[in-house]
């Protein structure tokens, strides 16, 4: 084996995994968090936001951390589609969903989860949260 072959194998032997690599990675042709086949719109309280629903089955709600979006949550979504209608918004102040002139509360954020099961006349669904942090980068 030549040396740059033994180097090539050895980066790949030491490469970092991500924490979800038994989940199936998303598909390439799908661009979470801006996709117009699976996204939309609705107005809350004079903002707009952006939401996006995949799948089939039982509703699951995702729900981003502080400084994330919908991109953040891609791995999520494409592991929990494959089971459930996987419901996933950007926040006020977040993503692709517009700004609020007013204060950015957890309260306002909720009612904005809420109004948008409303808006999907979905029943209650199961909730997935990422406890207001994130930890990855946005592209």
């Amino acid at each position: 084996m030549s040396n740059k072959a033994a180097a090539f194998a050895l980066a790949l032997a030491l490469a970092p995994v991500p924490c979800l690599a038994a989940d199936p990675p998303p598909s390439p042709a799908v661009v979470y968090g801006s996709n117009p086949a699976a996204g939309g719109y609705f107005e809350h309280d004079g903002v707009k936001l952006y939401y996006e629903v995949y799948g089939q089955g039982p509703p699951l709600l995702l729900i981003h951390g502080n400084g994330c979006s919908i991109w953040n949550m891609k791995y999520q979504i494409a592991y929990f589609r494959q089971h459930y209608k996987v419901i996933a918004m950007d926040s006020r102040d977040h993503g692709r969903s517009g700004d609020a002139t007013g204060a950015l509360t957890f309260e306002a954020m909720t009612d904005d989860l809420a109004a948008l099961l409303a808006h999907l006349h979905t029943g209650p669904p199961s909730r997935h949260g990422d406890e207001n942090r994130c930890n990855g980068r946005q592209p």
